[in-house]
């Protein structure tokens, strides 16, 4: 479960303790459930042991790095050069210690118990826990607050750090919705210090993510690329500080505040900027300067940070961040992993920290069904940094001058493929999406009271499209639900109307976690189909604030069963129906999908649901089979070999991603494989022996298709035929008049129905 916990320090600084502390307690959709309030007493050994760290800190790597210091950052630490000519690896850790024990002890005294405690009351290990600090006062801000012991019995757990007042930012009418991440990444001054692994990494990316890369850009360039439409994530690496205020080198004569940016930025909010990221030094005043903005998230560095750790954290982030993992959790999970690097780099976990508004909810990753090796990049010696093992010069991302980036590099990169069974995972970088259908569905899914109905034959992508539309759904705010009728539910509750819908409701509570209370709802004397629609209107959609998509897969299993079936697909037209007239309904998505392979056996001339926005899956065009070659890791650089596979294959998904995963462990050639395609060694044959079955019962339809394969033109077919052997997939209509789909049915079906005509089979 993803919980909320806020902790308002209120007013009151170290020297003085706070007298008035509040924690509240609750999740993303439902802050909050609960709100304890206690205090926290004076802690000014705190206040002189973080003064004394920071100073221990910024002399150990002054001594052992590259790092030019410009006046003003001395005069902002104050770091005396007394004493510290020393400074050792083993005197900050030490130091690192008492800091730690003097911060736990603080939130162990009994004034402010009484919260510790309540909060492990309500919260599990298990949980995910978003943990926000409001606090103006700079000083807590650079507190290491992840090592109070609290975060060690919940590992899903981290904390953030937001200003004591907030609001939304002023979010812009977009009349268009896209799906593709946008970055825009900024590479500034990068004089000692090295940025071009930054830029390796998000390089690799591109095909991701829509990248624009700035290269030491000049303040007009940057402000004309934050005003154009739609970033998402705003990255920045290079020198920064922060003094007064934040400050970005972003060339080798240009420091600016991010106050030259504030109405680009603002812009840039309001279509939807929802994270920055600023990989580079001493950023807490660049923090102040975004919250001030209102923007929804930032990541930046508590202190100035080694190079080779602002290159390590991006890594690490973006592999986890990517994997679908929430933005806390991937923070943690990278922050964490640095300290195999600690040994070198003294407190490299102490330096990221995440800045939260909390009026916005938390990003999530953009799913598009295309997923890079992260972990290969991480472990890549062509990425890695070369850490210095014997404390030589580690650079330090501060303010200073200049470097030109290299060109973009290109990494190869090896992904074994796994075998091609089922839904393609939304992490594999074996999904081709079909950009025109995908642009389509998700601008419907934001539609109030919107309800898309997927069909097409088994094997052409359904439930993967499925998939990507629901964490669509999620990643902009929305609740989802998801239901398959022939993975999740006994066959004899499909039989039964009612078992049928209270299993509907009491499934959709248990995926949206609140309690199910079918029978406050349930009125045997008005009907189990009004008592399940009172129970979605009246209890479900009234208690969720946000749009709820409901998909319901295979539907086509409830089709076998006409006496429920002739029920339940009206009801679920009135709710879509109601949204037209209810404003309550509106927040109810639907999404059907089936295969159409049902309607021979039920004898359907036409689809058994027709309403909302139909969506009818196609085989990939040339086009994409050349582009799942590639990732595959096949070479076909003319053509002639994905022209031979589309003959062969029609395009057919599923037949088309077998075809080169084969191919692709070098099992046979492609000759070898469209010699063997139509007999009974091919890769192809269960695939056909399916259809075989079906042909086999049906007759009629082997008639017809004989009629069709045999032909050297197209073939008109009687309408109700023809209407089958297209949801079948074996034949492709033109005009009414009929083809074979792929030149493999062609082979194996002629041979088929020929020994069948022979043997008086028909």
């Amino acid at each position: 479960m993803s919980r909320l916990v806020v902790l308002s320090l209120g007013q009151g600084n170290l020297r003085d303790g706070f007298a008035t502390v509040t924690a509240q307690v609750g999740e993303a959709s439902n802050p909050y459930h609960m709100k304890i309030t206690a205090s926290l007493p004076a802690a000014p050994k705190i206040l002189e042991l973080y003064q004394n760290w920071q100073a221990l800190y910024y002399a150990f790597y002054q001594r052992l790095s590259c790092w030019r210091n410009s006046p003003e950052t001395d005069d902002y630490l104050e770091i005396s050069e007394v004493g510290l000519t020393h400074v050792s690896e083993v005197d900050i850790v030490k130091l690192s210690q008492k800091l730690s024990n003097g911060l736990n002890t603080w939130l162990d005294s009994r004034e402010f118990r009484k919260i510790d405690r309540q909060l492990r009351t309500q919260l599990k290990p298990s949980d995910e826990i978003r943990f926000i600090i409001e606090t103006n006062d700079a000083l807590l801000r650079h507190l290491p607050w992840h090592l109070w012991e609290f975060f060690e019995d919940y590992p899903y757990g981290e904390v953030a750090l937001s200003a004591a007042e907030y609001q939304n930012s002023n979010k812009l009418p977009i009349n268009y919705r896209k799906f593709q991440l946008r970055i825009l990444a900024i590479f500034g001054n990068a004089q000692g210090i090295d940025i071009s692994h930054d830029r390796i990494f998000l390089e690799k990316f591109t095909h991701r993510a829509e990248i624009k890369f700035l290269v030491e850009p000049n303040l007009r360039d940057l402000n004309d690329h934050l005003w154009q439409e739609g970033w998402d994530i705003l990255f920045f690496a290079g020198h920064s500080s922060s003094q007064e205020k934040g400050i970005l080198q972003i060339n080798p004569t240009d420091k600016i505040s991010l106050e030259k940016l504030k109405y680009a930025l603002k812009q840039a909010m309001g279509r939807g900027l929802k994270l920055a990221i600023f990989n580079s030094c001493d950023g807490l005043g660049l923090a102040q300067q975004l919250e001030d903005l209102n923007i929804p998230q930032a990541i930046v560095m508590r202190e100035a940070v080694p190079d080779a750790i602002a290159q390590q954290f991006l890594r690490y982030f973006i592999t986890e961040f990517s994997s679908g993992k929430s933005l806390y959790v991937a923070v943690r999970s990278a922050r964490e992993r640095l300290q195999a690097l600690e040994k070198d780099y003294p407190c490299a976990t102490w330096l990221p920290v995440i800045f939260q508004n909390p009026a916005e909810s938390s990003m999530v990753w953009l799913q598009d069904g295309v997923r890079i090796d992260w972990e290969d990049m991480v472990s890549s010696p062509k990425l890695t940094p070369s850490f210095n093992l014997r404390g030589m010069q580690p650079e330090m991302r501060s303010p200073f001058a200049t470097q030109v980036l290299s060109q973009p590099i290109h990494v190869h990169q090896n992904v074994l493929p796994p075998y091609p069974s089922g839904s393609v995972p939304l992490d594999s970088p074996y999904y081709i999406e079909n950009t025109v259908v995908g642009a389509q569905v998700y601008r419907e899914i934001t539609k109030p009271g919107a309800l898309i109905r997927i069909k097409a034959p088994m094997e052409m992508g359904k439930t993967s499209l499925l998939s990507r539309i629901l964490e669509y759904a999620s990643c902009i705010g929305y609740r989802t639900i998801d239901l398959n009728f022939e993975e999740q539910i006994d066959r004899e509750i499909l039989s039964d109307l009612n078992r049928f819908l209270r299993w509907l409701c009491a499934n959709i509570s248990r995926q949206l976690q609140i309690e199910p209370r079918l029978d406050d709802y349930w009125d045997e004397d008005i009907g189990s189909k009004v008592s399940c629609s009172l129970y979605l209107r009246n209890y479900v959609l009234e208690q969720i604030d946000s749009p709820v998509v409901l998909a319901l897969d295979e539907v086509n299993q409830i089709f076998e069963h006409p006496q429920v079936a002739k029920e339940f697909l009206p009801l679920l037209r009135s709710w879509y129906e109601e949204a037209k007239r209810r404003p309550i309904w509106q927040k109810l998505r639907l999404i059907v999908v089936h295969s159409t392979e049902v309607y021979v056996p039920l004898q359907l001339h036409q689809s058994p649901f027709n309403v909302g926005l139909p969506i009818q899956l196609q085989s990939f065009s040339f086009e994409q089979v050349m582009q799942l070659a590639l990732r595959y890791g096949l070479c076909w650089k003319d053509g002639s070999e994905v022209e031979l596979l589309m003959d062969a294959s029609g395009g057919h998904p599923a037949l088309v991603h077998l075809a080169l995963y084969h191919l692709s462990q070098q099992q046979l050639t492609l000759t070898q494989l469209l010699q063997s395609a139509s007999t009974p060694t091919s890769i192809y044959y269960h695939h056909l022996q399916r259809h075989w079955a079906t042909l086999e019962a049906q007759p009629e339809l082997a008639s017809a298709l004989q009629t069709v394969i045999n032909a050297t033109e197209s073939v008109q077919l009687e309408s109700v035929v023809a209407y089958k052997l297209s949801s079948m997939g074996l034949i492709k209509l033109d005009n009414n008049k009929a083809t074979p789909s792929c030149q493999l049915y062609r082979e194996y079906f002629q041979s088929k129905l020929s020994i069948c005509r022979k043997t008086k089979c028909q």
